[in-house]
């Protein structure tokens, strides 16, 4: 089984949206164009295209590669190498990991790195981003150019480019042809040699793996709990568990997601309430969003309560602003590298599982990352509006230019989305709501 026209076909549409239109292709678009929803979902299942947001996909550096155009492999590997030794000079230049700009490295640039051009700029660094050379970074609203970023340690051992590109492009196609394999074994009941007769297994020893270690045929061992506004964090979540723990997607319950949602004709309430104490582990994605959703403060307060094993992941949100039986909890956050990593391993070890990570898992690792970075982005700008109303010391605040302003009633914020102003108390730091009339006290 090998990459079929209609793969390379699907690529090369991709990768020229990306490069002549400036912006991620439309998956409606692919569907209507090429019939075929199964090889868009197993390029992307495989890191070959990744997801923009909703549903557009953008290309990973083996599209670039087996896209069936020479000239375009060409150019993305001139413009990888041209980028990284100016990558190398602003790491050695600024080690306590400062943020760049386009700009920083174009005017870094030499003359025996090439033609000289923001757009091998905006090529090389996204394919930098792509293969785990920059630590965080931010795009522009089609996420097709990185506008800041910080260089990972990594860069320092990059001096073979080519060597970087070739293992990325292997891992990458690695992974799509071993989940060509599992969705034809799901597709036409093929069942597996090895497991029932004892012959030996067609499949490669990382999918015979997971298919003995993960924890059955039916039922959720994962529940991903969250706000259903964050279904982009979500879904990179998704895809980083089913490659780093060889779960199958069917194991996992994320509500706002194809494949994980819940059974149609299911009471929501009561199936959730069952799998919340039933699975053997729970991910509470934590962010701006699910500190106001009751649904997910319900299903971790179930958890907590049941003593079951649980981690709070956070995205945009501060661990000092978690409050209640979350506050006594050690929580690892999506915008870090090596403790999502962490995440994988933790529950690697509470499900008792023993798989090799996918091939794809690195760069779904950096998808998680990427993905909480632009949602921090999205609050902190929303903060600097003036518009949003943040938590610290159990009341909310208005961000002001010259500081804070308030403080307002958190119960009325919570429960009804209003901003009322507290009064303040005899002593200073005492605040009393003049409309649910619940007392506070700041650190002050």
């Amino acid at each position: 089984m090998s990459l079929t026209d209609i793969d390379i076909a699907i690529m090369n549409d991709v990768v020229s949206s990306f490069l002549e239109l400036n912006q991620p292709a439309s998956r409606k678009r692919l569907v209507l164009n090429y019939k075929n929803p199964q090889a868009i979902d197993s390029l992307e299942r495989g890191g070959i295209l990744s997801r923009a947001d909703g549903d557009r996909y953008l290309p990973g550096a083996a599209a670039f590669h087996y896209c069936g155009d020479p000239g375009v492999q060409q150019r993305a590997k001139e413009s990888l190498a041209a980028i990284v030794p100016i990558l190398l000079i602003l790491f050695e230049a600024n080690p306590d990991g400062s943020e760049f700009t386009p700009a920083d490295v174009l005017a870094r640039w030499q003359p025996n790195y090439g033609p000289k051009s923001p757009e091998v700029v905006r090529l090389g660094l996204y394919l930098a981003a792509r293969l785990g050379l920059l630590n965080s970074y931010s795009c522009n609203n089609q996420q097709t150019e990185i506008i800041f970023f910080r260089v990972a340690e990594r860069i320092v051992t990059a001096s073979d480019v080519g060597r970087i590109w070739e293992a990325q492009v292997s891992e990458c196609i690695l992974s799509f042809l071993t989940t060509k394999v599992q969705s034809s074994v799901r597709e036409f009941g093929i069942k597996t040699p090895g497991r029932d007769t004892g012959e030996a297994s067609g499949l490669s020893p990382i999918n015979k793996k997971v298919e003995l270690d993960t924890k059955g045929e039916e039922g959720i061992v994962v529940l991903i709990s969250h706000s259903s506004k964050d279904s982009e964090i979500a879904k990179s979540l998704v895809d980083l568990l089913v490659a780093g723990l060889g779960l199958r997607i069917s194991q996992i319950r994320c509500s706002s997601l194809d494949g994980c949602r819940l059974p149609a004709g299911a009471d929501t309430d009561d199936q959730l309430r069952e799998e919340v104490n039933s699975a053997e582990a729970t991910i509470g994605l934590i962010t701006p969003n699910s500190m106001k959703s009751p649904y997910v403060l319900f299903e971790l307060g179930a958890r907590w309560g049941a003593k079951r094993y649980m981690v709070p992941l956070l995205a945009a949100v501060d661990p000092r602003d978690l409050r209640g039986p979350l506050s006594g909890i050690n929580a690892l956050s999506c915008s870090n590298d090596a403790q999502v990593r962490q995440l994988v391993d933790d529950v690697r070890r509470q499900l008792n599982i023993t798989c090799p990570h996918s091939p794809a898992f690195s760069s779904l690792v950096t998808q998680v990352v990427q993905t909480a970075h632009s949602l921090t982005l999205q609050q902190t700008s929303k903060k600097d509006s003036g518009d949003e109303l943040f938590h610290a010391e159990s009341v909310y605040w208005k961000r002001q230019p010259a500081g804070r302003e308030g403080p307002y009633c958190p119960n009325c914020f919570e429960d009804k989305k209003k901003q009322i102003h507290l009064t303040p108390g005899a002593t200073t730091g005492t605040y009393c709501c003049g409309i649910c009339k619940n007392s506070f006290r700041t650190a002050e």
